[in-house]
């Protein structure tokens, strides 16, 4: 009998799904360099994409940063009769996490949460230890990190262990030249780092874009109309659940995982952490 059998938290079972020891993963990043670049919103599409497009993968959300999705996506009303499980206090208390899930359409969410906060209501920052427990024990065969408002100190210790880097980036002048040097170290020391245009808009001049990425290419996500972000929180689903959105979203999000992790439609390397992969069937 394994040890993570032994040694289980307690649960009822519901949130459990089956093959929870999964041997291989795809872990991905979701960063950004300035604020409000929209990485959380980015991790989301991508999460329920994956979701929809092979069936046969399990995928994790795990926010590493800023609190976001809890309250967006209406977490306490989609597990009001279910236990959903506090990620981040159980590995701060050094409690076994695997085989653990909370499961809600097709994604186990590992998310900040009301029951993560001290008394003061504030979430600290989990160590490097605790983030990279989370990195390698989170039940998913892709495991996609929200790393949003994440320190760059922390943010750099776990990156060495993705297998893909998406950076987010939003095409606003002040929002691209005060953070050069971040943007280039990601592109030089970042693990197949991708870089995603957000927001993209009629206003963006790409010549000028183009400079700046000095030859380095790049996705451009179109700008969705801000009537269907509101639409999607006011009734608690994910932005991707909204056809408008999916429409303009869909091509980009396949050739954002075309480049980070293999065709859709083809054999797709899996890695296994710093440069080593291995191939496996969609």
């Amino acid at each position: 009998m394994q040890a993570n059998q032994i040694f289980r938290i307690p649960d009822a079972g519901g949130n459990r799904p089956e093959g929870a020891d999964v041997q291989e993963t795809v872990r991905m990043a979701v960063i950004g360099v300035a604020q409000g670049s929209g990485v959380s919103f980015v991790a989301g599409l991508l999460a329920a994409w994956v979701g929809q497009a092979f069936s046969d993968e399990s995928v994790a959300l795990v926010e590493l940063g800023t609190p976001y999705f809890y309250e967006a996506y209406g977490i306490e009303k989609r597990f009001l009769y279910r236990d959903f499980y506090p990620f981040h206090r159980l590995v701060a208390e050094r409690k076994n996490i695997r085989g653990l899930a909370n499961m809600e359409q097709g994604i186990n969410w590992i998310l900040r949460c009301p029951g993560d906060a001290p008394p003061g209501g504030v979430h600290e920052a989990l160590s490097p230890g605790d983030s990279l427990r989370l990195v390698h024990n989170a039940t998913g065969t892709v495991r996609l990190f929200d790393c949003s408002g994440m320190s760059a100190g922390l943010m750099w210790d776990i990156l060495p262990d993705m297998d893909a880097v998406v950076c987010v980036l939003d095409p606003l002048p002040t929002r691209l030249c005060p953070y050069i040097a971040g943007i280039e170290r990601i592109r030089i020391e970042a693990p197949r780092p991708v870089f995603v245009a957000n927001n993209m808009n009629r206003g963006v001049h790409r010549g000028e874009l183009r400079r700046f990425f000095r030859g380095t290419d790049w996705l451009e996500l179109p700008h969705v109309a801000t009537e269907d972000l509101y639409r999607a929180q006011y009734n608690c689903v994910l932005p991707y659940s909204i056809a408008s959105v999916r429409k303009i979203v869909a091509p980009v999000l396949a050739e954002l995982w075309d480049r980070t992790c293999g065709s859709p439609d083809a054999l797709r390397t899996r890695g296994t952490g710093n440069g080593v992969s291995k191939k496996a069937k969609i």
